[in-house]
């Protein structure tokens, strides 16, 4: 939103964000306030960056997500962040960038967790939606019991993701999380591995033991803006909470 650097990288261009909550929606308000203290309200802006109003946010939420497996799942989604594209462009004259899907297997619903095929289907379907828009989709995803063997159930939704984030710590038998770290497990065409303190380090909040899956079409550094849509839905918009 503010096209400060993330985690010491450059951000390329300014948007706005669609967070899809099909669960810990009671959260979504709490982790917004967060975000508006810490990371909009102290911003440093260069001269060609919008300044972003801390009461204010391009970013907008919707306390449910289209089941990912189902047959009109995709032309649904496509009605929804064609809704919020619009808006977003409305309100702040910004493009919709980043749409969050929390949490991938609470969303999709699926009929077996297992099978790699049908996680492939949704994983597929969010390539071309972000393929569509121009835009990054980031799916959350847990851990499993064994976090050494990564995200819970298919392996097929990483294999499919272009870039897994894993945000890290140790938890103990009491629930206090120490040495909390962001790592850069996969990076389609480059190197993983690479750790970073300096995002989560004294900002913490519930439910940061998620990995993230980004899914799109194209790297950061060649993304291009998204273009302007004219497609909205009524009903979509009535859903969305800004």
């Amino acid at each position: 939103m503010t096209k400060t650097p993330f985690a010491g990288r450059e951000v390329r261009y300014q948007g706005g964000t669609l967070w899809l909550a099909a669960e810990g929606q009671s959260q979504v308000p709490v982790r917004l306030k967060g975000v508006a203290q810490e990371k909009v309200a102290k911003a440093e802006y260069g001269g060609d960056v919008k300044q972003i109003d801390p009461e204010h946010m391009p970013f907008v939420w919707r306390m449910s997500c289209p089941s990912l497996t189902d047959d009109d799942a995709y032309a649904e989604l496509k009605q929804i962040i064609a809704a919020a594209s619009k808006e977003m462009r409305d309100r702040f004259d910004l493009p919709l960038v980043l749409v969050v899907i929390d949490a991938v297997t609470s969303a999709a619903n699926f009929r077996d967790a297992n099978d790699a095929s049908e996680a492939a289907r949704v994983m597929n379907k969010l390539h071309a939606l972000a393929r569509a828009f121009s835009l990054l989709i980031l799916p959350i995803d847990h851990f499993g019991k064994d976090a050494s063997t990564g995200t819970r159930n298919s392996s097929a939704k990483e294999d499919l993701a272009d870039c897994v984030l894993a945000l890290l710590g140790e938890k103990s038998v009491e629930g206090a999380v120490t040495n909390p770290r962001m790592a850069l497990r996969k990076v389609r065409g480059g190197t993983g591995g690479e750790a970073d303190r300096r995002l989560l380090a004294g900002q913490m909040m519930g439910g940061w033991r998620h990995w993230r899956h980004a899914s799109r079409h194209m790297s950061p550094m060649s993304l291009s803006p998204p273009p302007a849509t004219t497609e909205t839905c009524l009903q979509c918009l009535q859903c969305l909470h800004w």
